[in-house]
């Protein structure tokens, strides 16, 4: 598979700390932009993911460098010849794992007492791709000029169908509550060539209505161009964004 992968993420104009991180690879980017290509085996495997972090007088920023840095551990030490049984177990487990140490550093600094981070991401494994999401982060497949999300929001609204319950308030995270769970797809099947897929924190969507990012993406812009962009519809909250174009399949 043959993919061409633009990332940014950005402060935005009012937050004064950037509390996303980005993961491309074992590349970490806040405050930052990054380009690649990546040509990918049968054997290969990557992992592509936003978090967006909160909670704590200062946890936000600390949680999601947290969650990047260890998903691109457990990313290394994953063992090879998985089945997708065996590989959503695998990651599940690991998530916990992570989930019980964002806890347990709340637990030993005070100042980060309730941190914790959304998770989304792209995992390709092997020859098989993945999503996976814990919280309102969100990844859309943009083909044929119509723009579809493939993620569900772990929103109180979204849960309680309630229009007046806050989009923001979230009922999962890795770290900042008692319990987490991962929604994990395969989405191997559903891949075509042309395929864009567009990764993203709520600092993205919250700016940019549907037609609007389906209007950038017919345009190709690069993820710098969705930045300006939210920016410029008022930025009220980190920005960050991983585009990625399917460009062969095998």
């Amino acid at each position: 598979m043959s993919l061409r992968i633009d990332a940014a993420s950005d402060c935005g104009c009012v937050r004064s700390r950037n509390e996303d991180m980005v993961l491309v690879g074992s590349r970490e980017i806040r405050d930052d932009s990054y380009e690649i290509g990546v040509q990918l085996s049968e054997t290969d495997r990557l992992v592509i993911a936003v978090a967006d972090g909160m909670g704590g007088q200062q946890g936000g920023d600390i949680a999601s460098e947290m969650v990047v840095r260890h998903l691109s551990c457990y990313m290394e030490s994953l063992p090879p010849g998985l089945d997708s049984k065996e590989l959503r177990a695998y990651f599940s487990l690991k998530m916990q794992q992570l989930h019980g140490e964002l806890l347990a550093e709340g637990e030993r600094q005070p100042q980060l007492w309730g941190m914790g981070s959304t998770l989304t991401g792209l995992l390709c494994y092997e020859g098989a791709c993945y999503t996976f999401n814990v919280g309102d982060s969100r990844i859309y497949r943009f083909r044929d000029g119509v723009l579809r999300q493939l993620t569900v929001d772990h929103a109180l609204s979204n849960l309680s169908g309630n229009a007046t319950v806050s989009s923001h308030a979230i009922y999962n995270s890795v770290g900042g509550a008692p319990s987490m769970f991962v929604d994990m797809e395969e989405i191997t099947a559903m891949i075509y060539p042309g395929d864009q897929f567009l990764l993203c924190s709520d600092g993205l969507y919250d700016m940019l209505p549907d037609a609007e990012i389906e209007r950038l993406l017919s345009a190709n812009q690069t993820a710098g161009s969705f930045v300006d962009a939210a920016k410029q519809a008022g930025g009220g909250d980190n920005v960050s964004l991983v585009l990625v174009n399917v460009i062969h399949l095998h």
